[in-house]
């Protein structure tokens, strides 16, 4: 086991995590209170997708499972993992954050659902109770977590009946190497996002086509913002596929090709990419719609009007400098912005160069290997100071004795 992926792996969450649920908890506020009326029901749909992607990254904040390949195992890191180190605790939080990535497609996929039968059966639907709908979506999520808890329940075995028992640690949790359990799993739950993806796009096409066919019907106001809405809900769609979906597919494949070189690096950087998406997908929400972006202006403009502004010159404290409101508030709400988004972007480029990083380690040899020797150094100072019985300790404290006789026997003299 290489400690320099556990240390980078979980340095890499626990930093990543602070700007991703701050960002994600600006975007809930504004989708909750500052939403227009015509897009009321539009955003539920956004915020559903929020809510998940905001779950597993709130409870990955103090568990972070890490892969352990080539053995059909994780384990349990960070706070979770030191306050409950059976492995129960790491099936749940592994079961988690499986089953959010899994109900954030379903989500996504309900958004251009709804979005197609506001269009195409808005007379027949307009009659309904929105409760209905709510159900509905509920149905499907419950139905969808209950078939994944099922499977995951019929690959997962106790650790005690895990067959390498070499490789058994504190805060491990095992599934089945091989056999029907292990394929059926792992390709129903891929299967179901790519399904979930597809049946998206399907919609997506089926808006637009209705669009286009009764575009004698609509006047050119309602069709253009009928397409820009459904072009922003395809954006949004959009990140969390190529930030979220792509990077959990690959490392589900290679927990299933769990014996690939390289599989527990790869499958890690996988991981932490998809906890972090969400980063992208909060911006997004912000930036792409008009009434959030306003909201979002609205409030760092009320936060700065409350700041007082006064110049305490030394040479004339006499004198105050009187500046207009409005500049002090322009000036404020362009620094906090630049602030917001300067911390977005470091955040973001530090992902990146963690990637950049990782990558350049694993495909060079001589880096690995100069790598490896490093951590194995720093591991025998650490033991030094640790394990004063170790073999450097006792050798330190026998040169230590030697030296202190002889000093002993000058004095004497």
């Amino acid at each position: 086991m290489s400690d320099w992926l556990t240390s980078l792996y979980n340095i890499v969450l626990n930093v990543t995590s602070v700007g991703s649920i701050t960002v994600k908890t600006t975007a809930a506020y504004l989708i909750i209170c500052h939403t227009p009326k015509n897009m009321r029901y539009v955003s539920h749909f956004i915020l559903n997708e929020l809510v998940w992607n905001f779950s597993a990254n709130l409870l990955c904040i103090f568990g972070h499972p890490l892969p352990m390949m080539p053995e059909e195992c994780f384990r349990l890191d960070g706070l979770l993992g030191d306050l409950f180190p059976d492995e129960v605790a790491g099936h749940l939080v592994f079961l988690f954050t499986m089953m959010c990535a899994m109900n954030c497609a379903i989500a996504l996929m309900l958004g251009f659902q709804f979005r197609y039968l506001s269009l195409a059966y808005k007379h027949r639907i307009r009659n309904i109770r929105p409760l209905w709908g709510y159900i509905y979506c509920t149905g499907v999520h419950t139905s969808a977590t209950c078939i994944y808890i099922f499977f995951y329940l019929f690959w997962a075995i106790p650790l005690s009946e895990y067959p390498h028992k070499d490789a058994r640690t504190p805060r491990m949790f095992c599934f089945r190497q091989s056999g029907l359990n292990k394929t059926l799993t792992i390709f129903s739950f891929s299967g179901s996002i790519l399904g979930t993806l597809a049946i998206l796009v399907i919609f997506y096409v089926l808006c637009f086509r209705h669009l286009r066919k009764n575009e004698v019907f609509l006047d050119r106001r309602t069709l253009r913002m009928q397409e820009t809405l459904l072009r922003n809900l395809m954006v949004l769609a959009l990140v969390p596929t190529l930030i979220g979906f792509v990077p959990l597919i690959t490392g589900t494949i290679l927990v299933y090709l769990n014996e690939t070189a390289y599989a527990r690096e790869i499958c890690a950087l996988c991981m932490a990419i998809v906890l972090n998406h969400g980063t992208v997908y909060g911006i997004v929400t912000i930036m792409i719609f008009k009434a959030y972006r306003n909201a979002f202006r609205k409030i760092l403009t009320h936060v700065a009007s409350k700041i007082p502004y006064q110049n305490n010159n030394q040479t004339k404290p006499s004198k105050i400098c009187i500046v207009p409101v409005y500049a002090v508030r322009n000036a404020i709400v362009c620094r906090f912005l630049s602030m917001f988004f300067i911390a977005v972007v470091v955040e973001l480029y530090g992902v990146a160069v963690t990637v950049y990083g990782v990558a350049t380690i694993m495909l060079f040899n001589s880096y690995r290997n100069a790598f490896e020797r490093f951590c194995t150094y720093l591991n025998r100072k650490m033991r030094f100071w640790k394990d004063p019985q170790s073999t450097i300790g006792f050798k330190s404290a026998c040169y230590r004795k030697e030296l202190e006789d002889y000093i002993h026997a000058l004095n004497c003299t």
